[in-house]
């Protein structure tokens, strides 16, 4: 029998934010996503005193030496249970979502003055296992855990729901399917992206339109869909030519990250309507109500609570925009 102590989580857990707000690496306190983009394995024990985050960037958008591993982003454990056990648990348990082990294994960055002060930095995953293998160019102490020293694959709790699948089960398989969607609803000086995958999203936010660019560039999606400008024969102001403008830097970074035209989908205002309300007349409100229906019946089964969590908890704003664009993207292309 299993002595897994992990419950397979997400990047937006609302239970798991005290922890990741916590943690001395965090960039955005408050803010509802603590994982960066691209594929991850988010872990919480139980009791909610404990977080874990794998993270799996691709080799050539990272700069340090051990480009192509897993990187574990985040560990924090306020816990009764030993750090060095949970470590190993949470390495089991990204084998058992990613079976196709890097060859550099994992590893990890410790910052030595924002810990507890030990005479081994990265004691817990030194016990663990891991091994110090050098500085980064920061002054990080980096450990690495080859896939020779790793525990078996061991599923963590709750490991079945598509829903948390966020990453890729193997980079073959990856690329044999569709796969995860980036949607974007661009705006002149800020635009919403939402990760979508197997039907349901798995990241989003809103963000300043040059940290997109970055967010496209690392995203681990193999498809994007953009709402487009469409000409309606009425007069239009300087903020719609700039969104036109936005739309095509998001394409063309896109583009140069290596992926081919393709893989890109334009989608209009009206497609999206019609789709998801069949009626050019249909609104704002009336588009979000038919994204809730999808998702429901009602509010409390697609949004739900910080306690219980809906598929489309944490949305707001532009978001759902975005939102809209990956649903009707997504169906249209499968009709």
């Amino acid at each position: 029998m299993s002595d897994q102590l992990w419950h397979l989580s997400f990047r937006a857990d609302p239970r798991a934010l005290p922890l990741a707000d916590a943690h001395y690496n965090r960039q955005s306190i408050g803010s509802p996503q603590f994982v960066p983009p691209g594929a991850c394995v988010v872990l919480l024990t139980a009791a909610a005193d404990a977080l874990w985050v794998t993270s799996w960037p691709k080799a050539e958008y990272v700069q340090h030496a051990w480009a192509g591993a897993w990187m574990n982003s985040t560990f924090r454990n306020e816990s009764p249970h030993l750090s060095s056990a949970l470590i190993l648990r949470a390495v089991a348990a990204t084998r058992a979502i990613w079976p196709d082990v890097p060859p550099l294994g994992m590893v990890t960055f410790v910052d030595a003055g924002k810990t507890r002060r030990k005479r081994d930095p990265g004691r817990c995953y030194r016990r663990a296992g891991f091994k110090h293998v050098g500085f980064t160019q920061g002054g990080l102490y980096a450990f690495q855990l080859p896939p020779a020293a790793m525990p078996p694959p061991d599923d963590a709790i709750g490991s079945t729901p598509p829903m948390f699948r966020e990453g890729r089960m193997s980079r073959v398989s990856a690329l044999q399917r569709d796969g995860l969607l980036l949607a974007i609803d661009p705006g002149y000086t800020q635009s919403a992206w939402i990760e979508y995958d197997a039907g349901r999203p798995t990241a989003f936010d809103i963000a300043p339109n040059h940290d997109l660019l970055d967010v496209i560039h690392q995203t681990s999606a193999h498809r994007l869909a953009i709402e487009s400008v469409a000409s309606y024969g009425m007069a239009v102001g300087a903020e719609v030519f700039e969104t036109c403008v936005w739309a095509g830097r998001f394409i063309q970074q896109w583009v140069a990250a290596g992926r081919d035209e393709s893989t890109i989908r334009r989608v209009y205002r009206r497609e999206v309507k019609l789709h998801l309300c069949g009626s050019m007349r249909a609104k704002d409100p009336n588009v979000r109500a038919a994204l809730i229906d999808r998702y429901g019946p009602g509010k409390e089964k697609a949004i739900g609570l910080k306690a219980s969590p809906g598929p489309l908890y944490g949305i707001r704003a532009d978001v759902w925009a975005a939102l809209a664009v990956a649903v009707t993207a997504t169906e249209t292309a499968a009709a």
